[in-house]
């Protein structure tokens, strides 16, 4: 992650937006990382700052006019009390985005973190992928291509804990 130098982007404004969605990410990501970590020697998150202290690009949540950013909704979700994380293996940080090596298993922890009393007992995640672009190929392996299967789908029977309980691995899914 990282917006770079501002003097990197078309303008102000498409600088600002640019660290606001990356300080959105970064929330989701840093906040899902703590949560998973529940009951071992990290015991929670939080937001640096939530409200800007002046009209300026700042690490709030809310602006200095006290309109929500990006952030604020990645905090809500990131922070709600049963969440399920979809934590990706294996791959290569390509710039924004993930990608795997071609040929081999995509793999994908899910983790559930429960801090709701309220919830407990038997449970499940019905998941879906799909890719997005196919590799650049050619010759027979782009005819390999065209017949290989681009969705896969499924479900994942668990028993949801307690929230006074650590997180669960709910499924490690390769694909």
């Amino acid at each position: 992650p990282g917006v770079g130098l501002p003097s990197d982007a078309e303008s102000l404004w498409a600088y600002s937006e640019a660290g606001t969605a990356d300080q959105a990410w970064l929330l989701r990501y840093g906040t899902d990382q703590f949560r998973m970590r529940k009951f071992e020697p990290c015991w929670g998150a939080f937001d640096y700052q939530l409200v800007d202290p002046f009209p300026a690009i700042g690490f709030g949540v809310v602006d200095y006019a006290r309109r929500p950013k990006a952030g604020l909704e990645a905090l809500r979700e990131a922070m709600a009390p049963t969440r399920l994380i979809a934590e990706p293996l294996g791959f290569q940080a390509v710039g924004t985005s993930l990608r795997y090596a071609p040929g081999h298993p995509v793999e994908v922890r899910l983790v559930v973190v429960n801090d709701d009393f309220d919830a407990s007992g038997p449970a499940r995640v019905r998941w879906s992928l799909q890719r997005e672009r196919s590799p650049e190929r050619s010759g027979m392996a782009l005819v390999r291509d065209a017949l290989a299967r681009k969705s896969f789908s499924g479900a994942v029977e668990f028993e949801l804990p307690g929230a006074a309980e650590p997180a669960v691995q709910v499924a490690r899914l390769s694909l």
